[in-house]
Order: C-alpha cells, then structure tokens, then sequence
C-alpha cells in the first residue's frame, strides 16, 4: 500500500504561479506552463518552438500570463488547501496504482475530497429528533465521521471481490476506523457524504443490516430494522432530511435531499416509518395518477398532466413531460425534483423536429436493471444511449407500430421474466437484448417477437394466484390463475389505464417533510 503521492517538485513552481492548484491545464494555460516551465525547468510533455528567447523576456511573459489568468482557475478542481486540510484529518492510501491524485481530474479521490468538504461545511444549527430523523449526529456530521473514521482507502475496479457491480463503499473488516471506497465517479457531494456517515455508523458494532421486507430492496440484507434503531440508513437519511430543511442551501440541492431522503424512508427499513402503505401508481388515460393501496385510492398529484409520461427513473417514480422534456423524480405534487438532469431528457430536448418529440410514446431507463441501456420510443424509431453515456443507437422499428414499453415481472404471460420488451398496436411483444452491444450489433433484427399475442400493456403478479394487467382498450383487469379468466378490477371499473408502477411504498404523511 502506498499513501498519497504528491506534485514532482519540478513541476511545483510552475503549477503554484499558472493555475494553482490543478496541474491537468486547460489549453489557454498551456502556453504559460511552457513558459514558465522553461524558465525555472522544462516539464515532460511540453516544448518551445527552439526559436532562441531571451530568459528575461520568458519571465515577463510568463509572469502576465499567469496573472492575466489567475481568474480564470479551473472551476471544477479542488484547492490545495481544501486537500491539504482533509489530509489534516484522514490518512488516505490506496490500492489501485492508476488512481489519479490531481485536483483537477475527476476522480474517486476528487469526489471523497468534495464529499468531506460538503460536511465541513454543512450549516451548524442546533436540531430536535422528530418521525423523520433521530438527531444521531447533531449539529455537526463532520464531527461525527470524524470521531469514527481515520483512514480512507481507495479499491481499484479490478478488485470486484470488494468493488462488485453497484458497490461503492464499506468499513474495513480488519480496521473498523477505516473505509474502503470502491471506483464510482460523479457521485455528488450529497449523496457521497450520506454514504460516508452511513459507514461511520457501522465502524461501531451492533449497527448491521437487516432483510429488507417490502418495495424494491426486498431481496437483499441492505435494511436497518428501524429508523429508532438508528442505524447507518437512519444516519444517511438524517443528513438528507436536515439539508431539505436547511434555508441557506439552494431550492435544487434541497429538493433533492427531500427525494432522497422520501426515497430511502420509504424503503430501507424492514419496519416502516410514518404508517407507510404498499401499492400501486395508476395513470389515468386523462394524466391523472393515484396511488392505490390497501388503505384504498388517493390522487397522487394535485392535478392531471396529460403530456407526462409515468416512468421509472432508475430509483423512483417519475414524470417525463412530452411537451418540454423535463423529467421530475415525483413522491407527490409536493416532493417532486424538478426538471433533473439526465443523459435521456437531454437527448431528447436537443431534437431538432417538433414532430420527432411529438412522436414519443414511452421512456425507460435501463429498465430498473434489466439492461444496460436507456431508450426513447418513438412511432418510428427506438433511441438507446449506453448506461456510461459514451456510445448511442437509433433503431428502426416503424414496421412494428410500436406502443410502449413492457417490464415483464413475475408473469406468466411472457417467457423470460425481468426482461425489456416493446409491446405493438396489435399486442404482440418483441423482447429487446439485455445488452447495449447486442442492441447496435441487430438493430431491429436483435428484436426477438413472442408467438402469444398477449394484447397487454402492463403486467404483473399480485398474489400467487392473481395477476393484474392493463389491456390495450385502457382497462384495468385480474385474472385469476387458478381458473384461467379476466375480471374488472371492481375499484376501477369504468376507468381507462395509460399504465401502472406496481409494488410502491408511499404513505400521506411523506408530504410533511
């Protein structure tokens, strides 16, 4: 293990005057790097002309330059003295050897760095326990991260016996003051430092998790056994739930910790706070959407949006609106983020034909997990970005007269269960490929046509014996396994169906918050 490398000393006086404290230069400071770089010792990578110069007139060359464009720092770096202090407070060691430490580069290290600093700087105020936090930290999170955690270490991604698919920290089983930190890039500061606190907590035993009973998490031990429990997701959503309420953080940074920390009390707690009610998200043929539980039927949203499409968006429910392209992760007309940002909803707003985006039928967003890949439907063509962003397909399928969308569950209606499939004017289903590779590879002909002609457009199981599903007239049906029919749903009888979110977790008092 080695611990964190400094700057080559000869690049140190040419870094501290051109662009302190990054040493990655964007291209108008490279001019002046070469520079200066010549004058006090030439860099790797950079060169003069080999024109002759006077020394004295590189100095004063350099030297304009450097102030001419001191303001002009790079935004997106992390200052020498904001690392310097968090090193005044952590060891950080590492056991990936391509790990870069620059302040400039984006990386797990930077967003460590910008995640410390978010607590450092968190507004101190003095707070009450309530249903949504249990005050575990107090007025001040840093201090308590602090009193937990020594030393930070960074995994490389090769190592995916700690660092699997979707890790992205945990406490050191043979140091429980240390954190391991696996390779995940861009994770703001909000939600790292959630993350951080949540592994402080288990650096002190008998604050493990626990199965997880209801809603998405259910297959998997990443639960506390309640919020009084106060354990690492209680601790996480404290901090989420304190920033929403903090008036001197921004309306945007605060609305997503309100989503966030909705999100998690909804689901990370095999005992539900805040009488917490399971069921199902119903869009109406008009854009009205209820929730429909055991407790019975309430508008979700205060009003119809006829234009928006309910989706889901990778954790939680969503809006994507048709007409502007802006997507909200909604809990209620009240906690809704509000237009957020995304690779999907970015494509689609930089269409250039009206009649293109008036076009959309459907979103998904890699399907919760069922590929690797987001699309838009469109009448003509399937849109499909990789989940990194990095490559893009257009697919023609304007011979299927698609529809929409189907995520096939436990149904038996449909042969491969948690699979994507694209549902045509006739009800037939074409299953899409599990990989973004095998996507661009076939085009259309990577569309796999099932031989039932299912006429569905949504669904899913309820119960061992029932199966709930949307037709493509609107109506919402059950049918009943054991004796092979369909029957209205007698709650929604005389009501059309766009489509359903089913196993959601949603109670009236989340609004408070």
């Amino acid at each position: 293990m080695r611990g964190l490398r400094s700057f080559p000393k000869s690049s140190q006086v040419a870094v501290f005057f051109i662009y302190p404290p990054c040493q990655k230069p964007r291209k108008k400071y490279i001019v002046t790097h070469c520079i200066l770089g010549y004058f006090y010792r030439p860099l790797p990578g950079f060169s003069l002309t080999g024109e002759k110069v006077h020394k004295p007139i590189l100095l004063l060359l350099g030297l304009f330059f450097s102030f001419s464009l001191q303001a002009t720092e790079p935004a997106n770096c992390v200052s020498r003295a904001d690392a310097d202090w968090a090193k005044s407070h952590f060891t950080f060691t590492t056991q990936d050897p391509n790990l870069s430490f620059e302040l400039c580069t984006e990386s797990i290290y930077t967003n460590t760095l910008r995640g410390l600093l978010f607590l450092r700087d968190f507004p101190k105020q003095d707070w009450t326990a309530d249903d949504f936090q249990k005050n575990i930290f107090g007025s001040d999170p840093f201090a308590f991260l602090k009193a937990n955690i020594q030393r930070l270490e960074f995994l490389p991604a090769s190592d995916t016996d700690r660092c699997p698919p979707g890790a992205f920290m945990g406490v050191h089983p043979d140091d429980r003051t240390a954190i391991r930190i696996c390779p995940v890039k861009e994770l703001n500061p909000l939600i790292f430092s959630s993350a951080i606190l949540h592994e402080a907590r288990h650096s002190t035993s008998g604050y493990g998790h626990a199965n997880c009973l209801y809603g998405r998490q259910s297959e998997g031990i990443t639960c506390d056994l309640s919020l009084d429990f106060a354990g690492g997701y209680a601790v996480g959503v404290e901090l989420y739930v304190k920033a929403s309420r903090t008036s001197s953080f921004d309306s945007a940074l605060r609305q997503q910790a309100r989503a966030l920390a909705i999100t998690d009390l909804l689901e990370r707690f095999q005992t539900p706070p805040l009488a917490i009610d399971r069921g199902y998200l119903l869009q109406t043929e008009s854009g009205e959407v209820i929730f429909w539980g055991a407790r019975g039927s309430r508008p979700f949203f205060s009003a119809p949006r006829p234009s928006a499409l309910l989706i889901h968006r990778f954790a939680s429910q969503a809006l994507f609106d048709r007409d502007t392209g802006n997507v909200t992760d909604c809990f209620s007309a009240s906690a809704c983020l509000a237009d957020a940002a995304g690779m999907i909803a970015a494509e689609f707003r930089s269409l250039g034909s009206a009649a293109k985006r008036a076009s959309l039928l459907d979103v998904t967003y890699e399907a919760g997990g069922r590929v690797d890949y987001s699309c838009l439907l469109y009448s003509d063509t399937v849109d499909c970005i990789q989940s990194d962003g990095q490559d893009r397909v257009s697919v023609d399928i304007r011979a299927l007269g698609p529809k929409k969308f189907l995520y096939a569950g436990n149904t038996g209606w449909l042969p491969n269960e948690n699979a994507l499939y694209i549902v045509d004017a006739q009800g037939f289903a074409y299953q899409m490929p599990a990989t973004f590779a095998a996507l661009k590879q076939g085009q259309a002909g990577s569309l796999v046509k099932q031989e039932t002609q299912i006429g569905l457009l949504e669904v899913t199981r309820v119960s061992r014996d029932r199966e709930m599903a949307i037709f493509l007239n609107g109506d919402l049906m059950y049918y009943d396994i054991v004796k092979g029919q369909w029957d209205p749903v007698p709650q929604m009888r005389g009501q059309k169906f766009r489509r359903f979110l089913s196993d959601v977790l949603w109670s009236p008092r989340v609004e408070e918050l």
